[in-house]
């Protein structure tokens, strides 16, 4: 095993999310770079194994996306959405929005950074913003899943979006 490895700990949550989080930026950029669902899955699940996480764990390909994965099953015996941090030239426009204290997507319009991203060429991935698919992929969690039953975790902007929509939500949240 080397150092970077080390056995399940279901004490240890720091190293459950960390994981969680890892997983999630390696399942959404592979899909992102072309390949299917299951190919990303796989690679997601084969980290989780390296990191003695995988035996209990699956990873809910119906709802991951680009901004997170979910990933059912684990020591909390429940869902948790790790939401990706920064990965590409579109997260300017969250991390902005974040730098600016501006999340709000009406107020962020207002301030003219939409228009201007846009003008450089950063558009947005669909017609909805980074916090909007972050919010559409938790309430499409908690439907799924029941509320009670969903654990938020992310690093980087993931965890910013999970912190927020924890915070908004009453749902614990590990950044």
């Amino acid at each position: 095993m080397s150092d970077l490895q080390h056995e399940y700990s279901p004490d240890d949550d720091r190293d459950y999310h960390s994981v969680l989080s890892d997983a999630a930026y390696l399942y959404g950029d592979n899909v992102a770079g072309g390949k299917t669902r299951e190919e990303a899955a796989l690679l997601a699940q084969n980290s989780l194994r390296d990191y003695g996480y995988a035996d209990n764990i699956d990873i809910d390909m119906s709802e991951a996306g680009d901004v997170g994965t979910v990933f059912n099953g684990g020591h909390k015996k429940k869902a948790m959405l790790a939401y990706k941090g920064s990965s590409n030239k579109y997260d300017v426009i969250a991390d902005t929005a974040l730098a600016s204290g501006s999340i709000n997507a009406s107020k962020f319009s207002r301030l003219g950074l939409m228009n201007m991203a846009k003008k450089a060429g950063l558009a947005l991935i669909g017609k909805k913003d980074r916090f909007d698919r972050a919010d559409d992929l938790f309430d499409n969690t908690q439907t799924k899943y029941g509320k009670g039953n969903v654990g938020l975790t992310g690093h980087s902007l993931g965890g910013a979006l999970a912190v927020m929509q924890g915070r908004r939500s009453n749902v614990s949240s590990v950044s």
